[in-house]
């Protein structure tokens, strides 16, 4: 619930367009409720990233706000944003293994 919270607050109150293609991309919360961190990828290029890590950071409150508006619990969860780099990594990965895939099937013909 929280994700999806995130993500919609994420347009609804932040306006800046400088923020990047921002994408939440998984919410883990400590079992106490009392802290949640948001992992997000920004598409774009270093810049981007740098820029929208800081438009972040500068509304957490507001998003904050947001969420315990709208999630019907007691406490709001304090909120902590991270770059989620598991898909860059995995893209890379990927590339890896087809080139490897690619020169196996090179070694094959000889």
């Amino acid at each position: 619930r929280i994700k999806v919270l995130a993500a919609e607050a994420l347009a609804k109150v932040v306006k800046d367009p400088d923020l990047g293609f921002v994408t939440i991309t998984d919410v883990r919360v400590t079992p106490d409720l009392m802290q949640a961190k948001l992992y997000y990828t920004v598409f774009g290029s270093d810049e981007d990233l740098e820029r929208s890590k800081e438009i972040l950071e500068r509304n957490k409150g507001r998003l904050r706000g947001e969420i315990g508006h709208h999630i019907g619990i007691r406490l709001t969860p304090t909120l902590e944003l991270i770059h989620d780099e598991v898909p860059a990594t995995a893209g890379a990965l990927a590339e890896l293994l087809a080139e490897a895939k690619r020169r196996d099937a090179e070694v094959g013909q000889i």
